[in-house]
Parts: structure tokens; sequence; C-alpha cells
């Protein structure tokens, strides 16, 4: 059935708001953004920072664990080297995560 709807997010949220101890120089991770052929200033993709994420849940077990949660990432673009620009954000190592995460429940 996949991963729990608890650990999706914690992992979403740990790639896109770091905790104290992962911080960059202004405490948020920069990730580069591609979504299918979209064209960015003439690149395949863009670098921005998240400020903020909302998760509202909208389906649990009779336990209480979630099952589908709805999320919306406030993201905000930040110029980069190709666009002539400074990155905005100065963060430790790249951290790569892909994730394409499916509603598997069928209801």
């Amino acid at each position: 059935m996949g991963e729990p709807v608890a650990e999706q997010l914690a992992l979403l949220k740990d790639v896109c708001m770091p905790s104290p101890g992962q911080q960059g120089r202004l405490g948020l991770w920069e990730l580069k953004i591609s979504w299918g052929r979209m064209d960015w200033l003439g690149e395949p993709s863009c670098t921005a920072v998240a400020e903020k994420m909302i998760v509202k849940y909208t389906l649990f077990d009779r336990g209480g664990r979630p099952l589908r949660a709805h999320v919306t990432l406030k993201l905000k673009v930040t110029p980069s080297a190709s666009t002539n620009g400074e990155p905005a954000i100065a963060s430790k190592s790249p951290k790569q995560v892909i994730n394409n995460l499916r509603d598997k429940l069928g209801i």
C-alpha cells in the first residue's frame, strides 16, 4: 500500500523545512524545482525556498492514524546563477529527494 502518510509528511518536511541543526544561512534549504516541460526563464528548473508548509488531514483510520492529507507548500523563487543573480541562500551540500506519491486508497 505504500509508506504511511505520517512518514511521507515527515520526509517532505525534512526536505523542505530543515530543523535548527540542519539550517542553511537563512534557516532554509534551496530547492531546485522542475515541473514537467515547464520553462523557467529559459531553464528547465528554478531555485526556490519553502516559506510555509500547511498540512490538512482529510481521512483517518479507526485508530486515528492519518490515511490522507492535503499539503500546501508556499515557495519563494530565488535568483540563480543562470539568471545572473546570486543564490539567495547559501545552504549546505545539496539534498536530493524525488517523491512521486499517489493516493492508493481508492476510496
